[in-house]
């Protein structure tokens, strides 16, 4: 209530790919999600997130993220990229890391902060927070 409670909810991947090179530089991450599929376990909660008053996934179907760079090493990234949330686009950066490697599988884990109000979600002031934590929680396989 009042923005003061922490919410989890999830989202189905519609697509994504990880591309791993010799190098941070020849990586890259793309990933779009279905912005009607939130769920956090509450049917009221989730109709009221993907409703015109927030993610308006009527409208905004796509959630989309493109990475521009990647930097670090080991099992420790850093991706910046292009994040396009409710129409509008904004660079975010992840931190990534690898937990699990083995027979063509990572799994890879990532987190951002972001403002909602960036990407014009303004709606149900003082009864949702501004500060948005994304956890990414993903299995990549060799093709």
């Amino acid at each position: 209530m009042f923005g003061l409670l922490s919410v989890t909810g999830r989202f189905r991947l519609i697509a994504g790919e990880v591309v791993v090179g010799a190098d941070p530089g020849a990586c890259s991450v793309t990933a779009t999600v279905d912005a009607s599929t939130f769920e956090s376990g509450n049917a009221s909660r989730d109709a009221d997130v993907i409703s015109a008053a927030l993610l308006d996934a009527e409208s905004y179907p796509n959630i989309i993220f493109r990475s521009s760079f990647v930097r670090g090493g080991g099992n420790s990234w850093v991706i910046t990229g292009d994040l396009t949330i409710h129409g509008l686009t904004r660079e975010v950066e992840f931190a990534a890391s690898t937990t699990q490697t083995e027979g063509g599988i990572a799994r890879i884990s990532a987190a951002a902060q972001l403002d909602r109000r960036q990407f014009g979600i303004t709606g149900k002031r003082g009864r949702v927070g501004n500060s948005v934590a994304l956890l990414i929680d993903a299995v990549a396989t060799a093709s």
